[in-house]
């Protein structure tokens, strides 16, 4: 009895306790624009598959502190307080910019900093979707946080999709609409 207790004593010894890694995605908003909560899940959904503990909080709330990973959304037409942020100094985008978004990282050590500026919320939804496939692509690496990088993302057309609706009339009698 006394072997099994002391090969279970080394079994969980041998056993290196890892630190659970956690991180943070910071909004510029009382309210948050339903484009950036859509980038804002999807971004959520990509750092639990890579292990993190995500929070998710308003610029009104205390930093939870400890986060290996902070991640700072606004939008330049609905958000006053995102040219106040470190990160956000000489912007490539400009407000009317539909749907242009920048990216800027900031690394010390370890832990990253990111800064997702739209144009619009369309833009900052886009720049948030871009981090996402970032970090997802990183693979499995310890710390897949650390393959963001830096850039600017202005679309080639003004328009990214359109949806066309024919009801069935229009497709019977072709002179109805």
């Amino acid at each position: 009895m006394k072997r099994l207790g002391l090969l279970i004593l080394i079994w969980i010894a041998a056993f290196p306790v890892f630190a659970i890694e956690q991180s943070e995605i910071l909004y510029l908003y009382d309210q948050m624009p339903e484009p950036i909560r859509f980038g804002v899940l999807d971004l959520e959904e990509v750092l639990r598959d890579k292990g993190l503990v995500v929070r998710v909080r308003d610029m009104f709330q205390a930093s939870g502190g400890g986060s290996v990973f902070r991640v700072t959304v606004g939008d330049l037409l609905n958000c006053a307080t995102l040219p106040e942020h470190p990160l956000a100094r000489n912007l490539s985008i400009s407000a009317g910019s539909t749907g242009s978004f920048e990216v800027r990282v900031r690394k010390a050590g370890e832990s990253s900093e990111v800064l997702v500026a739209g144009a619009d919320p369309a833009g900052a939804m886009y720049g948030l979707q871009e981090v996402a496939e970032q970090i997802d692509r990183a693979g499995t690496q310890h710390a897949p946080y650390q393959a963001v990088r830096d850039g600017v993302h202005i679309p080639y057309l003004g328009v990214r999709g359109a949806q066309l609706l024919i009801q069935r009339q229009a497709l019977d009698d072709p002179w109805s609409w």
